[in-house]
């Protein structure tokens, strides 16, 4: 199994190379950035995370493939995405289309989509979403959703924000099995319709959410269950498992327009308890009658719905050094990021505890490594739940430290009086070449060091044409550190045509007249 990278001065320059590339089992580092009509297609069983911040994969065109940026399969993990803005003409135009498998979707987002998630049928699959936002998702038309989950063995949606669907569910899922569990389901102002549907049934727990149907909602309901077992078709059948548990879940209604309903319970009973009702009556619990109110306990004050965006975990930089601030490439290794708010953070190197750190109030936290040698490292910030889930983020990132020493190794005289000065850096340093005379120092040339930190100057003019020129080299690496030329190299206008061999070590010389050696 390979580890390819993507961004400026990596591998790949987009994820699409990567992933033709790729083999299943593969894992994909994507530097943070946003990646437009970036369109990978088909993903089968690859790992593809973005590291030191969030990709953003935005779509301002059709993809290709006519369905989703992504279009998944296999054992598929992706952390750290967004996706947003895919339109395609049939109108089920997807961040990610899942075809099949298992799925795992972490400390993702997904917006403007027709669908946030659209799935296809798959007895065995399953999908898991942790950490994730899904909002302004759906199209007028009503059959688009945030997501919209097809016939899988398992669905698991856990310590996410799913908000402002247009039109279309919150949550919709035809899954055999359904674990919705600490999340923020919220209506908002905008015009969705139910919360979380289970047209088909099957057995759900449902625990530890929030759920809030808005004033505008197109539904009355907010959780319909077995509505399509009437059906003739495959997608209307109502499955095996029928055991619905719904606990410790604070509903809210602000819906007024029309009579609001908590259930709409066409098949089974759910069974409730330790949850909490702000603006339903006992007789709104379910469209159908068939949920007792014992398990509920009814409150006349409106809770405060916390509808700021999840902190994701992130971990990045929080300085990236020198010429650029998105190559990875600094002096300095400290790190921030987000996490979930008050959570403990543990910074690792490999299976190496570097230290811990905890979340602010805000979801902020900072981290210092001690005792990191230049080099180059893939460390990880991960944090765990109250409920013993694991979240983690990479940040990668190459530590330099050391002050570049440029050297003079040879001098030239070009015709017509210029002279030539080559030497060695630090690869892909930045070389400022100086002339200092009795009248001050000037530069006189600025130049790249190689990849194998050669570099040279061509035609400087001396700025003492009678007597002696002084000449320095400085230079700044890319992780911004800075170093000069050990000694000062004097040379005459007038003499022989090159001086080689120059050590760089306190060298003093001069050119001499034409002829002598």
């Amino acid at each position: 199994m390979a580890t390819l990278t993507v961004g400026a001065s990596q591998q790949f320059i987009n994820l699409s190379a990567a992933v033709a590339a790729a083999q299943a089992g593969d894992t994909i580092d994507v530097q943070a950035g946003t990646y437009t009509n970036d369109f990978p297609g088909y993903v089968n069983g690859l790992t593809i995370e973005g590291i030191g911040g969030q990709v953003n994969l935005v779509a301002t065109q059709s993809p290709p493939n006519g369905k989703a940026i992504l279009d998944v399969a296999g054992n598929t993990t992706l952390k750290n995405l967004d996706f947003s803005g895919v339109t395609v003409p049939d109108g089920n135009g997807a961040g990610i289309r899942y075809e099949g498998g298992n799925l795992t979707i972490q400390n993702s987002s997904f917006h403007g989509n027709q669908d946030g998630l659209l799935g296809a049928p798959d007895l065995n699959g399953t999908i898991k979403i942790d950490h994730s936002e899904f909002y302004n998702n759906g199209t007028s038309a009503g059959n688009t959703h945030n997501m919209y989950i097809g016939d899988i063995q398992q669905f698991t949606l856990t310590n996410s924000y799913v908000h402002d669907a247009n039109v279309g569910h919150e949550v919709k899922s035809r899954a055999e099995n359904n674990t919705i569990n600490n999340n923020r389901i919220f209506e908002n102002n905008s015009t969705s319709s139910y919360s979380i549907d289970l047209p088909n049934g099957g057995n759900a727990t449902i625990s530890g959410n929030t759920i809030e149907q808005g004033p505008n909602g197109q539904s009355g309901i907010m959780i319909p269950y077995g509505e399509e077992g009437g059906s003739s078709t495959v997608s209307g059948t109502i499955h095996a498992g029928t055991n619905v548990s719904f606990t410790s879940n604070t509903v809210v209604n602000d819906l007024t327009a029309h009579t609001p309903y908590l259930f709409w319970d066409a098949s089974g009973a759910p069974i409730a308890s330790g949850d909490t009702v702000y603006g339903l009556q006992p007789s709104q619990l379910d469209y159908s009658n068939h949920v007792s109110s014992s398990g509920f306990a009814f409150t006349s004050t409106r809770p405060t719905l916390d509808t700021t965006t999840s902190p994701l975990l992130v971990a990045k930089l929080a300085n990236d050094t020198g010429v650029s601030s998105t190559d990875g490439i600094t002096s300095n290794d400290s790190l921030t990021g987000t996490a979930d708010v008050n959570t403990v953070v543990t910074i690792q190197n490999g299976s190496t505890v570097l230290g811990t750190t905890t979340a602010s109030a805000a979801g902020q936290w900072s981290f210092a490594p001690a005792g990191l040698a230049d080099g180059t490292y893939m460390l990880t910030a991960s944090e765990t739940d109250a409920a013993g889930n694991i979240d983690s983020a990479k940040v990668g990132f190459t530590l330099d430290t050391t002050a570049p020493r440029p050297v003079i190794t040879q001098i030239v005289r070009n015709t017509g009086g210029t002279v030539t000065l080559s030497g060695t850096s630090e690869a892909r340093s930045n070389v400022t070449l100086s002339d200092t005379t009795s009248s001050g120092t000037t530069v006189v040339g600025t130049v790249i060091a190689s990849s194998t930190g050669a570099w040279s100057e061509t035609s400087i003019a001396p700025i003492n044409t009678t007597t002696i020129n002084s000449y320095t080299a400085s230079a700044t690496d890319l992780a911004g550190n800075t170093g000069a030329t050990v000694g000062k190299f004097l040379v005459s206008s007038s003499g022989r045509d090159s001086l080689t061999g120059i050590t760089g070590q306190s060298d003093v010389f001069a050119f001499l007249p034409s002829g002598r050696t």
